[in-house]
C-alpha cells in the first residue's frame, strides 16, 4: 500500500512539473519584452566580452560636426553653400561618397532673399531710432541676383553624383501634417526590389510600418543619388541593437542610410529583400559575377600584394581573383589594371592557364524576419573622425578619405544624436551607421536565423521532459548534478555558435 502510495505522489507531482513545463513554453512562445530583455542582456555581454576588432583600415571615414567645429564656423544649421564648399572639398580629396546623417527639410535661413528680407527689417528697425541705413535699389538688385544656397548645394550634390540624402521617420501627428504638405510631390523612389517564392508573402508586409517620412526639400532630393533613413530604433531598455533595414511607407520599403551608401557606391540599382514564409531571410546588394581578366604574372610581381580568402575582408576595397585550381586571392582595386598587368574583357571561354579570373565580391545581409540587421559592434574607434571644420580648411590629409565612404554627423552633445550599443554606453549615432557599413562590408553581422526560435523551444521542452522523468528516481543530488551538466552544456552551445558562427542562440531562458 505505502509503494503504490509513492508511485501516486510522484505521478502527481509529475503532472505538476509538465503542467508547468507547458505554461513556461506557453510564455515563450508568448515572448513578453521582459523575456526579451533578458535574451538580449545575454547576447550584449557576449560581444563587450568579445566585440568585434576595430578595424585598421576601415572603409568609413565620419565627417564630424564636433564641437570645435560648431564653435570655430558657428551653430547648426550651417549655410548651405559652406556644406557645398565642405562637400567639394570631400570629392577632391577622393572620397568615394559622402552621406548626410542629417536632413534639410526646410530651405537655408541665409539664402539671399532671405537675407535681404532680414537686411530690410533690420533698416526699418534702425530708422525707428533715428539712423537711416536704408538699402539702396541697385544692392537690393544684387543680392536678389545671388542663387540661393539651397541651389548651390544642389547643383554641386548633382554634379557629384555620389551623395546621400538622409531622411526620417515621423509619428502620426507629424506624418499627418507634412503628407498634407506633400501631397503635391511626387512620391519618393523606391530602390528596394522584392524577391519571394510562390505562395510566400511580400516581404514588405514583414517590415515596420511607418505614417510617414520626412523629406527633404526639391531641390536636394531631386539632386541625389540616394536617400537613406535615418532612424536607429532602440529596444525596450534604450539600447540599439538592431538596425531595421528598411521601413515601409505607402506599399513601399526605403532603406536605411548605411545600405544606401553602399548601394551608391557599388553603383547598383537597388537592393533586393528576399523573404519566404517566416519572414525576411537576407539582403542581396551584389551578387558574385566576373568582371574581368588579368594576366597570371600577377602572382609572380611582388609589388602587388596578393592576400589569402577571407571571409571578413573588405567588400568595397578588395576583388577576388580566381586560377583554374579554383584558389583565390585578393587584391586591392587599386593595384588592378595600368599597364603592368592590364585589364581584359571577361569571357566564359578564357585561357586559364594564362588569365585569373577577376570578379566583384558578393556582399549579402542575413537579417531577422522583419528586416533588421544586428551589427557586430566594436568599441569606438576615434580614428575614424575627421573634422568638419578641418576639411572646410583643407587641413586633412588626403590619405585618410581617399577612396572611403563619408558619413557627415555629430559626436556633439548638444545635437541630441548620442545612442547606447552593446559595446558602448555613449556613442554617436552616425558612428552607429558607419559600423553597420563595416559589418556588411566585412560580412561581420550576427545572425538569429529564423529557425533558432522553434529550435530554442524545442530543446527547451525537451530538456524539461527529460528532468521530469528522471528528477524522481535520481534523487535532489544527482538531478542538481544532472542541471548543472545540462546548464553548462547549454551556455557553452551558446558561447560556441557565437564565437565560432556569429550566431546568437539563447540557453538564458532553458536555464
Amino acid at each position: 500500500m505505502g509503494k503504490l502510495l509513492k508511485i501516486f505522489l510522484i505521478g502527481k507531482a509529475r503532472t505538476i512539473a509538465l503542467v508547468l513545463l507547458v505554461a513556461f513554453m506557453g510564455v515563450r512562445v508568448w515572448d513578453p519584452a521582459a523575456l526579451q530583455t533578458i535574451r538580449v542582456k545575454t547576447f550584449d555581454l557576449f560581444q563587450q566580452i568579445e566585440p568585434r576588432k576595430i578595424m585598421p583600415e576601415s572603409p568609413v571615414v565620419i565627417i564630424d560636426l564636433d564641437e570645435a567645429s560648431l564653435k570655430e564656423i558657428g551653430q547648426w544649421p550651417w549655410p548651405r553653400n559652406q556644406l557645398a564648399q565642405l562637400t567639394l572639398n570631400l570629392f577632391k580629396m577622393g572620397v568615394a561618397v559622402v552621406g548626410y546623417d542629417v536632413i534639410f527639410a526646410e530651405s537655408d535661413r541665409m539664402n539671399s532673399k532671405s537675407v535681404l528680407k532680414s537686411l530690410e527689417q533690420s533698416s526699418l528697425a534702425a530708422k525707428a531710432l533715428g539712423v537711416d541705413v536704408a538699402l539702396d535699389d541697385a544692392t537690393r538688385q544684387k543680392i536678389a541676383k545671388i542663387p540661393s544656397n539651397d541651389v548651390l548645394f544642389s547643383s554641386y550634390i548633382k554634379q557629384l553624383r555620389s551623395v546621400v540624402a538622409g531622411q526620417a521617420v515621423l509619428p502620426k501627428v507629424a506624418a499627418d501634417m507634412k503628407n498634407e504638405e506633400y501631397k503635391n510631390r511626387k512620391p519618393l523612389r523606391s530602390r528596394v526590389f522584392e524577391k519571394r517564392p510562390k505562395g510566400a508573402p511580400k516581404p514588405q508586409s514583414w517590415v515596420p510600418s511607418v505614417h510617414g517620412l520626412l523629406r527633404n526639400i526639391v531641390p536636394i532630393e531631386m539632386a541625389a543619388a540616394g536617400h537613406g533613413l535615418l532612424a536607429l530604433t532602440p529596444e525596450v531598455d534604450g539600447i540599439v541593437r538592431r538596425v531595421p533595414a528598411f521601413f515601409r511607407n505607402s506599399k513601399k520599403l526605403y532603406p536605411t542610410l548605411g545600405l544606401e551608401v553602399i548601394r551608391v557606391a557599388l553603383r547598383r540599382g537597388g537592393v533586393v529583400a528576399e523573404g519566404d514564409l517566416s519572414g525576411i531571410s537576407n539582403i542581396k546588394i551584389q551578387g558574385k559575377r566576373p568582371v574581368a581578366l588579368v594576366s597570371k604574372s600577377i602572382l609572380s610581381d611582388k609589388n602587388i600584394v596578393k592576400r589569402p580568402y577571407s571571409n571578413t575582408f573588405n567588400r568595397f576595397a578588395f576583388w577576388e581573383l580566381q586560377d583554374k585550381s579554383g584558389e583565390v586571392y585578393l587584391v586591392s582595386k587599386t593595384k588592378l589594371g595600368g599597364k603592368s598587368h592590364p585589364l581584359q574583357k571577361y569571357s566564359s571561354k578564357y585561357d586559364a592557364n594564362s588569365f585569373l579570373k577577376v570578379s566583384m565580391p558578393a556582399i549579402m545581409v542575413e537579417t531577422d524576419r522583419r528586416g533588421r540587421i544586428w551589427p557586430y559592434f566594436s568599441q569606438s574607434d576615434k580614428a575614424k573622425y575627421i573634422s568638419a571644420k578641418d576639411v572646410l580648411s583643407g587641413a586633412v590629409d588626403p590619405k585618410k578619405i581617399q577612396g572611403k565612404l563619408a558619413l557627415l554627423g555629430t559626436s556633439a552633445v548638444g545635437l541630441l544624436d548620442i545612442k547606447t550599443v552593446p559595446t558602448e554606453r555613449f556613442i554617436p549615432g552616425v558612428e552607429v551607421h558607419a559600423q553597420l557599413i563595416e559589418s556588411i562590408l566585412t560580412n561581420q553581422f550576427l545572425k538569429r536565423p529564423n529557425f533558432v526560435d522553434a529550435m530554442e523551444m524545442s530543446i527547451a521542452f525537451l530538456a524539461g521532459l527529460i528532468m521530469i522523468i528522471i528528477v524522481p528516481w535520481l534523487g535532489a543530488r544527482w538531478a542538481l548534478v544532472f542541471f548543472i551538466a545540462v546548464a553548462s552544456g547549454a551556455g557553452y552551445s551558446s558561447w560556441f555558435f557565437y564565437t565560432e558562427h556569429k550566431m546568437l542562440v539563447d540557453s538564458a531562458y532553458g536555464l
